[in-house]
């Protein structure tokens, strides 16, 4: 029972340093904690298994001084580097070229970059949407036939109403069903959130409708927020879903209970 219980700090200790790592803002008040939750890990590393240890346990005792100096991880990682390096790979692979790779792959990425360019709408790209079909007024709810009756102008029922699954605004995927971080109260840094119901196009403008989600606790074995739907529907723009966390999270049911993970930890800018 105690190594059950020793294994299960050990992970603890790791996810709460994942959270602050891949934390964006993050706040300077947290280096120091980070710092004793890194060496906490790394003892308990070296008490548990003690021949697993490779030096990247040692390695990450020294994130908080990298922080300190560089700021936040995701601003400087090599990340966006391997994943243009990725394309590279794959196109080795595929080309069977073994006589003159270089020219290959810089031939065939330049001529992608030039088809890229030539599309009209590459640099503003922000606004694209998947399966739109149009909706009668009638086939909704009466919920959100009062909602949108009582928030936009000159609406009845001659008004098109366009409705699609998935919206791509400013480089963020906003897909039907997904859960957004709505606001963060209190001074624990509790988070509200709320999922997406629908996408609507009405009078040429993005109308989302969202319904508000309770947030009862914080479950540290699961790493999620447990959540409450309450039924109460709210109309809100694309940038009010990306303010804080510019993602859409996945929800779960577990035992009859709603869950929302979220890899890194909140906070206000």
């Amino acid at each position: 029972m105690s190594n059950i219980s020793t294994f299960l700090t050990k992970q603890e200790c790791l996810r709460e340093i994942i959270s602050i790592v891949f934390a964006c803002p993050l706040r300077k008040s947290w280096i120091s904690y980070l710092d004793s939750l890194t060496i906490r890990f790394q003892c308990l590393m070296e008490h548990i298994i003690p021949n697993l240890v490779t030096p990247k346990v040692h390695f990450i005792t020294d994130y908080a001084k990298q922080i300190a100096m560089n700021g936040p991880p995701i601003r400087h990682w090599c990340m966006r580097f391997e994943l243009k390096h990725r394309y590279f790979k794959q196109l080795a692979t595929k080309s069977n070229n073994f006589k003159n790779i270089i020219i290959s792959l810089s031939k065939r990425h330049q001529l992608h970059q030039c088809f890229l360019l030539s599309s009209w709408n590459y640099f503003q790209a922000n606004e694209q949407f998947s399966s739109p079909k149009q909706v009668k007024l009638n086939e909704l709810s009466a919920a959100v036939r009062q909602l949108l009756h009582d928030n936009i102008e000159y609406f009845d029922y001659a008004t098109h109403i366009s409705e699609c699954q998935q919206l791509a605004h400013d480089h963020v995927k906003i897909m039907k069903g997904s859960v957004f971080v709505d606001t963060i109260s209190h001074e624990e840094e509790v988070p509200s959130f709320m999922q997406l119901a629908f996408i609507f196009k009405i009078n040429n403008k993005w109308v989302l409708i969202v319904e508000q989600l309770q947030t009862i606790a914080f479950v540290e074995t699961l790493w999620s927020f447990e959540l409450e739907r309450t039924r109460i529907l709210l109309i809100k723009k694309p940038n009010d879903l990306i303010l804080i966390s510019p993602k859409g999270y996945d929800i779960y049911q577990v035992k009859n209970k709603s869950y929302v993970n979220i890899l890194s930890r909140l906070t206000k800018k």
